[in-house]
This record gives structure tokens, C-alpha cells and sequence, in this order.
């Protein structure tokens, strides 16, 4: 049996309480860290930008490159589209990541070998695309042609994970705002990934820092790029809705 059908068989966590109004981790930082991410020369992130910027005009062995479509700095790309997945591409007949949608352009467009989720030059490009959109606000579709993938993602946001027993939402509604072992708990949005981790010292998307929160209640994770943490980031992308994209954000 797959792991998201077991899910689906346990019992689901009714919360009467509606969901907050939507807040940016932003506005949990202390005003040195909100400095270093307002400030280009500071937010460690922006080395990821550049890479990505030097990636996006990279021609390759297939002399092509994404700048060829896109111009040069990103200049034609559609920032309200970016700032609109996941969404459900007709072309292909299925929701897909921002990431994913890159990767399709990587192999349709350019005549590329296919990379895997979060590949390095992936997570490089996505970085790059979404600080051009920065400022764009977060209008994600809850489109009926994706409503399986909503459902998946509103039931494992809702179920109690490892030896801990916590829930996304207890972690990021019910305690938002607290301390979780020094760490101030925020709503977890999705507004400023991929952001830049000073824990671990390095720029992490949004499917690693799934990984890194299952570990930390004491939970096997699931596959990064799989349809489990894809729902995941699509409930929770619709629950940023409203917020200006940020990225990259800078975490402790």
C-alpha cells in the first residue's frame, strides 16, 4: 500500500478554529535578521540568486540557454505565473511545482537530461526565478482539477507525525509564536523559499526543510519531489495567499 493511502485511511483531525490570517515568517525575526535579509550585500542567499542568474544564461553543450526565451536577466518571464504555483499545467495534464515546471523547460525546451527533485542547478534556477518575482503576491488556484492533490496535503498537514505526535498545524497555528527549543515557532509560510538556513549553514527549499521538521518529530521523512510533499507544498502555498514572495529568506 502507498504511503498516502495509509494516510488517508486514519482518521481525520477536524480543527472548528478557521486559519489565521496569513503572516511571514518575516515578522518573526528580530530586527538584525530582518537587516541581513533586506539587505542584498548581507543575505548570504544572494550568492544562490547569482549562481542561478550565471546558470539561466549557461548555453551548455546544446548551445541554448533559458535567458534565449527569457532574456538575458529574466526580463520576460511572467512574474505573476511564478508567483501562481503550484498550479495545474494543462500541457502536461497535472499539478506541478514551480521546481518541476523549471525542470520540464530543462528538458522540453532546452533538450536536457531530466534532474532530479531539488538537483542542485534546480534549486539554483528556482532561487533565481522567484527573487525576480519578489514582491509578486502568492495567488495560488485551489483548482478543482487538483483538488485530490489539496486533500492529500490538508490531511498530512493535519496528522500527527513520530514520536512526538505533533501536527503541522499545532506546530504553526495553534503554537505560533512560542518556543520550540529556542526557536521562535512562526505560521510557516511558504513566501521566502528556498530561504538561507545559518543552522545548517546553507540555502534550503521547502521539500529539505519538510525533511528537516519530520526529523525533528522524530519521523521517518517522505521522498523530497514525491507526491506527498508536493501536495504538502501545495495546501500550504494556498495558505500563503496574500503574502508577497521574499525569497531568499534568511532563517536561523
Amino acid at each position: 500500500m502507498h504511503r498516502w493511502l495509509a494516510v488517508l485511511l486514519l482518521p481525520v483531525i477536524v480543527f472548528a478554529e478557521d486559519l489565521p490570517e496569513p503572516i511571514s515568517g518575516y515578522d518573526f525575526l528580530g530586527p538584525e535578521m530582518r537587516q541581513i535579509q533586506d539587505d542584498e550585500f548581507l543575505n548570504p542567499g544572494m550568492e544562490a540568486v547569482e549562481a542561478g542568474h550565471e546558470l539561466f544564461n549557461w548555453p551548455g553543450d546544446e548551445e541554448r540557454a533559458c535567458a534565449d526565451c527569457h532574456g538575458a536577466n529574466g526580463d520576460k518571464l511572467d512574474l505573476k505565473a511564478i508567483a501562481a504555483y503550484p498550479r495545474f499545467e494543462t500541457r502536461y495534464n497535472r499539478l506541478m511545482t514551480l521546481q518541476e515546471r523549471i525542470n520540464a523547460c530543462w528538458t522540453d525546451n532546452l533538450d536536457r537530461f531530466s534532474l532530479v527533485y531539488d538537483d542542485e542547478k534546480l534549486l539554483l534556477l528556482e532561487t533565481f526565478v522567484r527573487n525576480k518575482a519578489k514582491g509578486e503576491v502568492i495567488q495560488v488556484l485551489n483548482d478543482e482539477r487538483a483538488r485530490d492533490m489539496y486533500q492529500l496535503g490538508e490531511l498530512i498537514y493535519k496528522e500527527r507525525f513520530g514520536q512526538m505526535g505533533m501536527t503541522c498545524h499545532q506546530c504553526h497555528v495553534v503554537y505560533q509564536g512560542r518556543y520550540l527549543r529556542g526557536s521562535k515557532l512562526t505560521q510557516g509560510q511558504t513566501n521566502g523559499f528556498p530561504v538561507y538556513r545559518f543552522k545548517s549553514d546553507r540555502l534550503t527549499s521547502l521539500h529539505r526543510r519538510y525533511n528537516e521538521c519530520f526529523v525533528q518529530l522524530r519521523s521517518v521523512p517522505y521522498e523530497v519531489g514525491g507526491e506527498e510533499y508536493r501536495a504538502l507544498e501545495y495546501y500550504m502555498a494556498i495558505m500563503s495567499n496574500g503574502l508577497k514572495i521574499e525569497t531568499p529568506g534568511v532563517r536561523h
